[in-house]
């Protein structure tokens, strides 16, 4: 890693319940977006908690 290079942040995993239609839905949305489930859920929360001031 050079040093211009940000350091990767360590990983949590993180599990969650849903409901089986829920989960269908979140699938079929990311397939449309062509993008990771992980990514879009790090995307929203990222926005979620910026907008909230956190």
């Amino acid at each position: 890693m050079s040093e211009t290079e940000p350091a990767k942040e360590k990983m949590i995993r993180f599990t969650a319940d849903l409901p089986e239609s829920l989960h269908r839905r979140f699938s079929i949305y990311a397939a449309r977006e062509g993008k990771d489930k992980v990514v879009l859920l790090r995307e929203w929360l990222e926005e979620k908690l910026r907008n909230s001031g956190c």
